[in-house]
């Protein structure tokens, strides 16, 4: 499901005025062409209502962007692990600094997503933080400084001791094979091309791509950046 050696660049649309309706197709499909053209793992993160129409009109990995760490039955208003599979969705991203969850639902969160073959891409605000969600058992790592998100300012740039010590904080702990990604104001490909050089092996992003005006256009650059770590 997740590929080794091929960075992965997750774009969470949020919830933008272009997250759902015809731009939410428009990017996705601009996501599947860079997938294809620059030999990386693309995943886009849609609001619950777009998985079952965006999934069936790409080949990229379609996530959600929140679940509920509870069984199906009473629940208004809250999102199974279930309903996203049984939507076309691959995962979910758990415990956004938009959307943060205590410990113990995070762990629950993680547990019904792998009952289901689903995959946990779990937020974290420090290398601390980044080494507990992986001790939880999830499969991929983000970690975001929420300072930083939707500032313009990256975290590989402005505080690469992050990146590094995440990095070495994951690694030295057993887990060699879980994804660590990097978020928080990234803009370009240099942005993109730094995290990959501190160790990362992705990137997450939004505003950056989601309020764009040429939003194929960036997908394409940042892609670029992350295709450094394949030459």
């Amino acid at each position: 499901m997740l590929p080794a050696n091929k960075p992965i660049f997750v774009i969470n649309y949020k919830a933008y005025e272009t997250s759902y309706g015809h731009q939410a197709l428009l990017i996705a499909k601009a996501s599947e062409k860079a997938e294809l053209e620059f030999s990386i793992k693309t995943i886009i993160a849609v609001p619950f209502t777009e998985i079952w129409r965006i999934s069936k009109e790409v080949s990229i990995d379609v996530i959600a962007q929140h679940v509920d760490p509870i069984i199906p039955g009473q629940g208004t208003g809250f999102i199974t692990a279930e309903m996203i599979a049984g939507s076309g969705g691959k995962g979910s991203i758990l415990n956004h600094s938009e959307h943060k969850l205590k410990i113990f639902e995070i762990e629950k969160g993680i547990e019904r997503l792998k009952l289901n073959n689903l995959y946990s891409i779990v937020c974290a605000e420090t290398p601390r933080s980044s080494l507990a969600v992986a001790n939880l058992g999830a499969d991929i790592v983000a970690m975001e400084p929420p300072d930083l998100i939707g500032t313009g300012v990256s975290v590989s740039k402005s505080k690469p001791e992050l990146v590094t010590k995440t990095v070495e904080k994951i690694r030295n702990s057993g887990f060699k094979k879980i994804p660590i990604l990097v978020g928080a104001g990234i803009v370009d490909k240099e942005d993109a091309r730094k995290a990959i050089k501190l160790g990362a092996d992705g990137i997450l992003v939004s505003s950056i791509i989601m309020k764009s005006k040429e939003p194929e256009k960036k997908i394409f650059e940042l892609a670029e950046g992350l295709n450094s770590l394949n030459k």
